[in-house]
Parts: structure tokens; C-alpha cells; sequence
């Protein structure tokens, strides 16, 4: 008979295995999660990007204070700006184009509890010069890929994008991630048909487009680290059964 220092162990060897299994699986991958609105003119393209605070953070690998938490300054967030820029990657017509910040949006809130994101975000103007209306656009992004959450496990960027021709067509809610691309094609003849060119001014500074500012859904568990965790957790339970049995028998 197992005895019942035996048995205990044996129960705190499974317990911790489930906690591993699911617990672990549940923080494997983590996500920080944005929104980017580009809006096409003619002689430029302007990308805001709403950045997650916990994004700059992370990225600036910026420490803990002595009260166990983290304050940002506007020096942090001119860097990631200059970090988006490698990061972010605008084709038009089969040419990369090189963009610069033109401003930033500090949050009002500038402390961030480690482990706790909250819903504090930095926006982010960015400017693509073209020297004639574009015509096929293609996004892509690797922002956060080369940092490590754990060993062989980078943290993942994701963006709800939005794309504007202006005075034209547009495609939203599209997933900007770092395994996709996303395309637009400009229509610059249905802009000339359906609006009488006329001489504009010299543009001013708009403001973020409004969809910028819409809530961020929560992104959803996945099934399949789920099922993983479990699938581990049952191999490490039956190893622990098969490891008592085998001890039981043996005395």
C-alpha cells in the first residue's frame, strides 16, 4: 500500500502539472494588440497608429521603480515612434517608401503596473511622401517579433486596420499581423468623376480619424493552446500514475 507521504506527493506532482499545463499554455503567446488607420493622398500617405502602452514598455525594455511600477517618458515614446518606422513596411507600386513621425500623442495616464496592460494607448502620425498618386498599396509589420516573452517565444503584434482612399474608397476592420499582408488598390478616376478637382489649400493637421479611437476587442483564447496544455497535462498525470504503480509493485 502506497504510503501517505507517498500519496501526497504523488497529488502535489499533479496538481502542479495542471497549473503548468494550463496556466502556461494560457500567457505562451502574448499579444499586444493596436489599431492603424491609413488615409491615401495624392502627394502622401498618413499611417495614425494607436499603440498599446504595454507595447512601448515592452519594446523599450523599460524597468521597474521602487514602487513596483513602471513610469514612461516622452523620450520612450519618441524611440518606439523611430522603432515603428523600421518595423512598419509600406509598398507603393512595388517600391518601399520610407516614412517620418510627425507627432505623438503621449497617453494621459503614464504608469503601467507590470503584467497588467490596461487600456492606455500612444498614437502615433506618420508620413509616407509619394511623388504621384499611388496606386497599389501593400502593408506588412514585424513589430515585436524579435522580443522574447520566454525562450523561442516571441510576443506577438496585431493591428484592426483601416484604409482610406481620400474622398474614395475604403477597406476596415482589416487584421494587420506579422504573418499576413494586407492590399489596397487606389481608384484615383472614380475620385476625378465623382469630385471636380479644385485647388486646395495647404493642408493642415486633421486629427485622427475617429475609427482610431474604437475599442479594441479582446482578443479571443486560442482552442488550440488550449487542447495542448491539456493533452500536456494528461501525459505528465499518467506518467506520475504509471511511476506510483510501477513503486507500489516493486515493494
Amino acid at each position: 500500500m502506497i504510503s501517505r507521504r507517498i500519496r501526497v506527493k504523488c497529488g502535489a506532482a499533479i496538481c502542479a502539472a495542471l497549473v503548468v499545463a494550463s496556466g502556461g499554455v494560457t500567457r505562451a503567446h502574448p499579444l499586444s494588440q493596436g489599431r492603424m488607420e491609413w488615409v491615401i493622398h495624392r502627394d502622401k500617405i498618413t499611417l495614425w497608429a494607436r499603440v498599446a502602452l504595454e507595447q512601448v514598455v515592452v519594446q523599450q525594455s523599460l524597468p521597474t521603480d521602487d514602487d513596483g511600477l513602471i513610469k514612461t517618458q516622452s523620450d520612450a515614446y519618441r524611440a518606439h515612434g523611430a522603432y515603428l518606422l523600421k518595423h512598419v513596411f509600406l509598398s507603393v507600386d512595388g517600391k518601399p517608401l520610407e516614412g517620418h513621425v510627425v507627432s505623438i500623442q503621449e497617453p494621459d495616464n503614464k504608469t503601467l503596473v507590470p503584467g497588467e496592460p490596461g487600456k492606455d494607448y500612444v498614437t502615433y502620425e506618420i508620413d509616407y511622401a509619394v511623388a504621384s498618386p499611388p496606386g497599389t498599396l501593400e502593408l506588412r509589420q514585424n513589430v515585436m517579433n524579435e522580443v522574447e516573452y520566454a525562450p523561442n517565444n516571441p510576443w506577438q503584434a496585431t493591428y484592426i486596420t483601416g484604409i482610406r482612399q481620400d474622398d474614395g474608397t475604403s477597406r476596415e476592420n482589416l487584421l494587420l499581423m506579422n504573418s499576413n499582408a494586407l492590399t489596397f488598390e487606389c481608384n484615383w478616376k472614380a475620385v476625378a468623376e465623382t469630385t471636380p478637382p479644385a485647388p486646395k489649400p495647404a493642408q493642415k493637421n486633421e486629427g485622427p480619424p475617429e475609427n482610431l479611437s474604437q475599442p479594441i476587442p479582446e482578443a479571443a483564447p486560442s482552442r488550440t493552446h488550449f487542447i495542448a496544455g491539456v493533452a500536456i497535462g494528461v501525459c505528465i498525470i499518467y506518467l506520475l500514475a504509471t511511476l506510483c504503480k510501477k513503486w507500489r509493485r516493486d515493494k
